[in-house]
């Protein structure tokens, strides 16, 4: 059992994890030489992939019990709320990023339960990180390929974080197979040890009955 000061303090890093990118979004820092104007209207994609980013990268500390995910989840409400609204974003789609990273932290949040041992949360932790950041930096390097060659038009990016800024947009459909990655996955570790157990169990009683 976690104590309570520890949980406060997980819901304490999630909060100020989210307000530092809602004020990068919110000064209207260019992040790139194309940035759109206003530069205001970027708040809610970069917070979403913002948050995507560090539940990856701190999910045992951000998540370590379901007290914490659900004060994880409730922060992100009035953060993505003042996000939409720097960025003059309709409500449905600010309720859809919501939905779609909090489906991505309750995913993470379960494997913190499962991959007790801090080596496998490391693994969890990089695989993570390489279908957020580290797609999204292949992502960019395709995109300048294309341009290079004339066939940006063609262009269609396979990580997560490009397609929750688009789907703000309107322009393309929710990642919900991307960002259900991880509940998916621990839904198979969970069968999978299951079986493992029903397999084990009936070889012992055997076992026990012959002695």
């Amino acid at each position: 059992m976690i104590p309570a000061n520890k949980q406060l303090l997980s819901a304490a890093i999630w909060g100020f994890i989210q307000l530092g990118l809602l004020g990068i979004g919110a000064s209207g820092f260019p992040l790139w030489a194309h940035h759109p104007l206003p530069h205001e209207s970027l708040s809610l994609p970069v917070l979403l992939c913002g948050q995507t980013i560090f539940i990856s990268l701190l999910f045992p500390a951000i998540v370590p019990t379901i007290p914490t995910l659900a004060m994880g989840l409730l922060l992100m409400i009035p953060m993505d709320e003042l996000a939409g609204m720097l960025s003059n974003t309709p409500q449905p789609a600010i309720s859809r990023g919501f939905a779609c990273v909090g489906v991505w932290m309750i995913g993470l949040g379960g494997w913190n339960w499962i991959a007790r041992d801090s080596k496998k949360q490391l693994v969890v932790s990089g695989l993570g990180i390489l279908l957020t950041a580290g797609g999204a930096v292949l992502d960019y390097l395709r995109w300048e390929a294309s341009t290079t060659v004339g066939r940006s038009s063609d262009f269609y990016p396979i990580s997560i974080l490009p397609r929750l800024c688009k789907f703000t947009a309107g322009e393309s459909a929710m990642p919900w197979l991307q960002l259900s990655l991880p509940g998916l996955s621990v839904l198979v570790a969970v069968l999978v040890l299951r079986l493992q157990k029903s397999l084990h169990h009936p070889s012992s009683t055997l076992l026990h009955y012959h002695e």
